[in-house]
């Protein structure tokens, strides 16, 4: 859990490299996870990557057929609804929801 909240951190900051790599580590330690895909998605978007976060988000739909980024984020105590939307805006650059 411990990259799932790195990664955060860094999608949060605007660091989104980094933030692949530490949601990257979260998946192989944790092959089921599907916030770990969706902030990773949001990450990949920010950087352009489409491709590869629509691939991502294929694997994401076959652990969970009805995931929602919006659900999911709307579900986060977030203090400033600008990290929220953040994430939101990356996820959807690469991935109509």
């Amino acid at each position: 859990m411990t990259w799932q909240f790195i990664g955060s951190a860094y999608l949060i900051a605007g660091q989104y490299q980094k933030a692949v790599e530490a949601f990257r580590e979260r998946i192989r330690l944790s092959p089921k996870t599907n916030l770990s895909r969706g902030f990773l998605i949001a990450a990949l978007g920010h950087l352009g990557e489409v491709d590869e976060a629509r691939r991502v988000w294929a694997e994401l739909k076959e652990i969970n057929p009805t995931y929602r980024i919006s659900e999911h984020v709307g579900r986060l105590p977030f203090r400033d609804p600008a990290d929220a939307e953040r994430i939101r805006v990356g996820f959807a650059m690469a991935v109509p929801e």
